[in-house]
């Protein structure tokens, strides 16, 4: 087999695999949990640097042309789930961000559109924040 054929079907294997993670990661249509659901974002032994790296991933997300609406609620439910971890984990510790999330509108409104700038934002503190406290950002202990 010549070095481009090896190279075209390790790029064919690589394809495939991606393709199988992305069906299996459960994609789905339901709408993301509300606030006190007993179907939280937040997995068991979640971490905040865990929570936060998928805060971080959003960055790379973004609008398509039109409606933010699915763009915005999975960062809410990343918001929601970094909030849910840091006070669990130790809420005086995280008190300053935990108040930068006071305000997380809630993600059954009907216009959310209309929040992006403070949700955006929201994130742009918290990674303000995590840039200061950088043990925190990586799940360092003292």
């Amino acid at each position: 087999m010549s070095p481009i054929q090896a190279g075209f079907r390790r790029s064919v294997i690589a394809v495939g695999a991606l393709l199988a993670i992305l069906v299996m990661s459960g994609c789905s249509t339901e709408d993301p949990p509300s606030r006190g659901s007993a179907h939280s974002p937040r997995a068991e032994g979640d971490s905040v640097a865990g929570a936060w790296a998928r805060v971080q991933a959003t960055e790379y997300g973004g609008c398509p042309k039109g409606s933010c609406k699915d763009y915005l609620l999975n960062l809410i439910q990343q918001l929601e789930s970094l909030n849910e971890v840091m006070a669990a984990t130790d809420g005086e510790k995280f008190a300053e961000p935990i108040e930068i999330m006071q305000e997380i509108p809630d993600s059954s409104i009907g216009d959310i559109d209309s929040k992006k700038e403070s949700i955006l934002d929201m994130r742009t503190q918290l990674k303000s924040w995590f840039s200061r406290h950088p043990k925190e950002a990586k799940g360092l202990s003292y």
